[in-house]
């Protein structure tokens, strides 16, 4: 027990829970490359939610965190991985269902503002190849700065160099 809560203090995320009837977010090996990739374009629709984390197993007190997930699929942590070939185009549409609006850094040059119970979309140019990650707040904090209800709100955005094998993994 001295784990469970000691691990709760350091994740900060929120309200302790054994069940309920808040989603349960997953835990993302980020092997599975999320949208759909055609001509050159990859399309993702995600959404952002509240979920119940169990960072200690299925039968370990969860956390209730944000998250985000693939429309219509389960919450991760971290969220989708987007994985693209250099000079793929993105188009991303984001699902904010939290309680406040939520600000999306790592998807193209600006931030995308995404009110609560909104849909926003953004499309971009995965130009330069490398491991690279987006993330998101709901309180207007900097990255190094999300202690709280909005800490867990990312995943990774992966650009390989033309014609590379995309066999690694991203912790």
């Amino acid at each position: 027990m001295k784990r469970t809560i000691l691990l709760a203090l350091l994740l900060t995320c929120g309200t302790a829970y054994a069940n309920g009837d808040t989603p349960s977010v997953a835990s993302n090996d980020n092997r599975a490359m999320t949208g759909h990739l055609h001509d050159g374009v990859l399309t993702v629709s995600l959404v952002a939610r509240r979920g119940i984390w169990h960072p200690e197993g299925p039968q370990a007190p969860g956390f209730e965190i944000a998250a985000f997930g693939v429309k219509g699929g389960a919450l991760t942590n971290p969220g989708p991985v987007l994985r693209v070939p250099a000079g793929t185009t993105i188009k991303v549409s984001v699902h904010n269902a939290l309680m406040s609006a939520l600000t999306i850094h790592g998807l193209g040059a600006a931030p995308l503002i995404v009110p609560a119970g909104k849909i926003r979309a953004t499309r971009f140019v995965a130009t330069a190849a490398g491991t690279f990650f987006y993330w998101g707040t709901t309180t207007g904090s900097e990255l190094d700065r999300r202690f709280t209800a909005d800490a867990q709100l990312n995943g990774a955005l992966v650009v390989d160099p033309p014609g590379a094998n995309a066999s690694d993994r991203v912790f």
